[in-house]
């Protein structure tokens, strides 16, 4: 009498490039196995959409952004096994297909799991987890705005009309965007710069200086009495939630608002991380790791991670300097025959005649 072949065990689920692949643990007397796929994981909603004669399977039929569940069973000439959804290594059991460069809110729950040796552990609840995450995110998204936010994070512009904005004690302010002032605007975070223009149809923007906010004394409405208002010596000012202005501008003038958004939060498992910082979703996952050991008052494993979390900062800040595949200076030999010393020599052959030689050395 034929008997079933046993149940597949340590299903292990990954995903990467739009798609999903599983592996599992070989079964003995399996003639080959049978994968099933939800979109909602409840009883009865599974369907096969492979039967593998191997123990794993690369499921590129998926839709980037929808949750699926899978549940594995084994082929034999006895029939088929009951099927196995949850894994002897307590791995996912539901995923989201991501694109290159992105990882969802799920998948860095999973992995700040396994950093923390607590894949098992309920001392956090999934509620903490996700906060902390997404803290771990914000952290890193002010890391890089910091150093190279116009490079990363710039918004599409906002253009304001100067007949808008409010006066007050010889100055003029706007509010800064915060999701719902302005249309299409997101939610400000950091100012990057701001341009002028009489008519923004044009194309012909100034760039305005900055204030200090001190500044704004010389422009007093004694000191203005009998001048005329005109975009030369306009500057601005961030503070608080508003954008101010000095002098008061002339209600005719547009200004465009360069600024770095708010980071999104991640709030379903489905939710992504932007592509801005994905690549760069190890420091979260570690950081995110060592907040959990930390409450845990697992201190020396903590502390393993920070070593790894301070390399992870240093070569992040190293990296993201220039999105250029290579300095343009380096692109050929010319500004070296210019005499540009950061050319190196010819062949090692020392200063030429060419400045500080070819480059070819360098």
């Amino acid at each position: 009498m034929s008997v079933l072949s046993s149940i597949p065990s340590q299903i292990v689920i990954t995903t990467g490039n739009g798609q999903i692949y599983l592996s599992w643990s070989q079964v003995s007397g399996a003639t080959g196995y049978s994968v099933q796929r939800s979109t909602t994981g409840l009883q009865g909603s599974y369907s096969t959409v492979a039967t593998p004669s191997v123990n794993n399977f690369l499921d590129n039929t998926v839709t980037v952004g929808t949750q699926y569940w899978y549940q594995v069973a084994s082929i034999s000439s006895a029939g088929t096994s009951s099927y196995n959804s949850n894994g002897s290594n307590n791995l996912p059991l539901t995923i989201t297909p991501c694109l290159p460069g992105q990882i969802n809110l799920g998948y860095l729950r999973y992995h700040s799991r396994l950093h923390a040796d607590m894949i098992k552990s309920q001392f956090l609840t999934d509620d903490e987890w996700n906060f902390n995450i997404n803290q771990s995110a914000n952290s890193l998204y002010d890391e890089l705005i910091t150093h190279f936010g116009d490079k990363y994070f710039l918004a599409p512009p906002v253009q304001i009309p100067t007949a808008t904005f409010t006066v007050s004690q010889g100055m003029a302010f706007v509010p800064l965007p915060d999701g719902s002032l302005y249309s299409n605007a997101q939610a400000f975070f950091k100012v990057t710069g701001v341009d002028v223009s009489v008519n923004p149809g044009n194309g012909q923007w100034f760039t305005l200086p900055k204030f200090n906010w001190i500044d704004r004394n010389r422009y007093s409405t004694l000191q203005l009495s009998g001048t005329v208002q005109s975009i030369y010596g306009l500057a601005y000012c961030d503070f608080g939630s508003n954008l101010y202005f000095i002098p008061q501008p002339q209600a005719s003038l547009y200004v465009q608002l360069w600024y770095v958004p708010i980071l999104t939060q991640m709030l379903k498992d489905t939710d992504m991380m932007p592509f801005s910082i994905s690549g760069w979703s190890e420091y979260v996952i570690v950081d995110a790791a060592i907040k959990a050991l930390t409450k845990r008052e697992f201190y020396e494993q903590a502390q393993v991670l920070m070593s790894e979390r301070n390399i992870l900062l240093e070569r992040i800040r190293a990296t993201a300097s220039n999105r250029d595949v290579g300095q343009s200076n380096t692109v050929s030999n010319t500004r070296a025959r210019c005499g540009d010393q950061n050319f190196g020599s010819f062949g090692g052959f020392g200063t030429s005649g060419f400045g500080n030689g070819f480059g070819w050395g360098g």
